[in-house]
């Protein structure tokens, strides 16, 4: 499956998008682009997938995932809200698996 933002017109705008959020928040677009992610989280397996809801998450998320080095973390965030409530970050230690799109 190729990179997309779910509800963006073109590949141009999400990797727009993607590159915006990344630089206001100070994370890194990875190359390859991740698609999922299955880690844990309080002694639970989860699993964030982009265009799917977050498990647990207050509204209906739709994810995209960067990576900050400094932080060793995985950022997941909203396209639509820039509320806090919306990011999750994953410690890369609870990372069990990443799955990528195609390039």
């Amino acid at each position: 499956m190729k990179f997309f933002i779910p509800l963006t017109e073109s590949a141009e705008e999400a990797e727009e998008i993607l590159h915006g959020i990344a630089e206001a928040t100070g994370f890194s677009t990875p190359s390859p682009r991740i698609s999922a992610i299955e880690f844990t989280h309080d002694g639970r397996r989860m699993m964030a997938i982009v265009g799917k809801p977050l498990p647990e998450a207050k509204s209906m998320m739709i994810l995209m995932f960067l990576h900050h080095k400094a932080r060793h973390c995985y950022g997941a965030y909203s396209v639509f809200r820039n509320d806090p409530e919306d990011l999750i970050l994953i410690g890369e230690r609870d990372v069990i698996r990443i799955e990528y799109f195609d390039e």
